[in-house]
């Protein structure tokens, strides 16, 4: 039976009338080829004129109707010319009817429809649909009592399941919370107050417990306290940060081996490329080695020479400066 069925035979093509060969279990198959197919079947379509637009184009017989169109666009525009009143399928009679609200009298377009338009309808709504006449009605108004002053006022039902207190205005709710929700009733409460004294200038200080928790040994009463104890107890070796200070004097050569240096790299930042025009000062010249490193001493060493080398010097602007000194960014030597 399986050799029957791979055994292959002549047939006609359906379109081109062409012999071609086919197994036996495709011997009903009536075209060669897809193309021929296809071929067929806009062979097989009819021509026909738009309702609309009157425009010749092709459709499957199949398809044809009284009224033909060519898109969607010509069936609407056809349907809102022809489909009106009486003319429209779905017409079911036109009955007038008397606004209740109003009085006017209206066409209905449905059977359910007894009000002429929506404000009518939010009319007789506003008069048959409030207070206990409404499907969600639950009561309506309560009279509760305020819990700071003792005025009565009108809350909504809905709203006795929310609080246990009720104010009248926001100033009654704010004088409320400030007895009642202090101390250890507010819900945000982490124990005691903690009891110091200003770093400082010495002020008795109140200090919340959370506060005081962190890894801090000086409290003080204000930014100012914060900022003179800062400059008695943190400057000079004090400081975590202190690399040995600064030196103001930077040998006999140091004005003209940064005018040098300026003019070598064209008055510009040669890290972040601003020019010097951009600023209301001169740009700033950075020495890639320190020159504490280099221990001059005046009028016992020359030391200075070798910090003020072009090699190790570099045109910066001011917050690259900045960068520079803290170690933020690197700087790499200049070859000359």
């Amino acid at each position: 039976m399986g050799r029957k069925m791979l055994e292959r035979i002549k047939t006609n093509c359906k379109y081109c009338d062409q012999t071609f060969v086919v197994r036996i279990s495709d011997k009903d198959r009536p075209f060669c080829s897809r193309d021929c197919y296809h071929a067929w079947l806009d062979a097989q379509r009819a021509r026909v004129a738009c309702t609309q637009c009157g425009k010749v184009f092709t459709i499957t017989p199949a398809r044809i109707k009284e009224h033909n169109f060519c898109s969607r666009e010509c069936l609407a525009e056809w349907r809102r010319a022809n489909w009106k009143g009486k003319q429209a399928p779905q017409y079911t009679g036109v009955r007038h009817q008397r606004c209740p609200i109003c009085g006017k009298f209206f066409e209905r377009v449905n059977h359910n429809q007894i009000i002429c338009s929506t404000k009518c309808a939010g009319q007789w709504r506003s008069a048959h649909w409030s207070g206990n006449k409404a499907a969600n009605w639950r009561g309506g108004m309560v009279t509760v009592t305020c819990a700071q002053c003792g005025n009565t006022i009108q809350r909504l039902r809905s709203e006795l399941n929310r609080s246990e207190n009720f104010f009248c205005n926001l100033e009654c709710r704010g004088r409320w919370q400030s007895s009642h929700i202090v101390g250890e009733q507010h819900p945000n409460w982490q124990g005691n107050h903690f009891h110091c004294r200003c770093a400082y200038c010495g002020k008795s200080l109140d200090i919340p417990a959370w506060h005081a928790q962190r890894d801090q040994d000086h409290f003080f009463c204000n930014a100012s306290c914060m900022g003179n104890w800062f400059s008695e107890n943190l400057t000079g070796e004090k400081r975590y940060n202190w690399k040995g200070g600064v030196s103001l004097q930077y040998g006999p050569n140091w004005k003209s081996q940064k005018t040098k240096a300026r003019k070598r790299d064209d008055y510009c930042c040669q890290y972040c490329g601003k020019q010097e025009t951009k600023f209301s000062r001169r740009l700033h010249v950075h020495h890639i080695v320190p020159f504490r490193a280099f221990d001059y001493i005046a009028d016992e060493n020359d030391n200075y020479k070798l910090a003020n080398e072009l090699s190790n010097l570099i045109t910066l602007c001011h917050s690259c400066h900045a960068k520079a000194e803290a170690g933020l960014i690197s700087i790499q030597p200049k070859l000359l």
